[in-house]
């Protein structure tokens, strides 16, 4: 029979404790003394709160309480400096239906979680540098627009979206349009005839012939436009077509 437990004892690959309502080990099953805080021998019959350090040995308190209040298993992880290392521990409780020696008790499985821990810890340094470097990316990239937009602003260069078919009615207008012509982008864009209507008469009738022209390809377009005090200034458009849900 002693070679049977035996056997039995030495294929477990966790640790087993049999422990009382105060946190007194009863009993201890394990082929990996290893893994255990002390020499099993100073361990069984003697409290947990003498031998290991409190803020572990709070925990074992709390959960061996908390098994027997509430007839439920519990599963705590924990850290203990054994022989081999720091090492991880994923404790799980059983009450036991019957007292021992007079004292409520419970059965207490650790397993040797350190490894998984590691990989976790790995995981959120990789997690970590990512944010990292996303954060300082985008940090680049919203300085780099910035100064883009500075030069862009201090540039006679608008940027505006139109339609490729129909009236060619603006969309949307670069705010430096002011700048340019003297008309805020809300004058392009609420009125879908309002730039046609002040290209000079001359260029007209050719704009719109290179409009009906576009393809894919980029093309320039030069023509004169009317400002605000009825003189004319230049325009070189740099047109490309852009194709969005099947439109132009």
């Amino acid at each position: 029979m002693t070679n049977i437990l035996s056997a039995i004892i030495s294929a477990l690959p966790d640790i087993t404790f049999l422990l009382d309502e105060e946190g007194r080990y009863l009993e201890i099953l394990t082929s990996e003394k290893h893994l255990l805080y002390d020499e099993l021998e100073k361990l069984k019959g003697n409290l947990i709160p003498d031998l290991i350090p409190k803020h572990t040995s709070d925990i074992f308190l709390s959960t061996i309480t908390e098994t027997l209040k509430t007839g439920i298993n519990q599963v705590v992880e924990y850290q203990l400096d054994v022989p081999t290392g720091k090492t991880w521990f994923e404790g799980r409780t059983s009450p036991l239906k019957e007292s021992v020696e007079g004292k409520r008790a419970v059965i207490w499985i650790a397993v040797d979680i350190t490894e998984r821990k590691l990989a976790e810890v790995k995981q959120k340094d990789i997690n970590n540098e990512m944010a990292q470097r996303v954060e300082e990316s985008t940090a680049y990239l919203d300085k780099l627009h910035a100064q883009l937009s500075a030069i862009s602003d201090s540039l006679p260069i608008v940027t505006y979206i139109a339609k490729a078919t129909g009236d060619y009615a603006a969309t949307y207008v670069a705010p430096s349009i002011i700048e340019v012509t003297g008309f805020p982008a809300a004058a392009f864009t609420s009125d879908p005839i309002f730039f046609a209507s002040r290209i000079h008469p001359e260029d007209k009738d050719r704009v719109f012939k290179e409009f009906d022209s576009l393809d894919t390809k980029r093309k320039e377009i030069v023509y004169r436009w009317r400002k605000p005090d009825g003189s004319y200034i230049w325009f070189s458009d740099f047109l490309h077509i852009v194709k969005e849900h099947g439109n132009r």
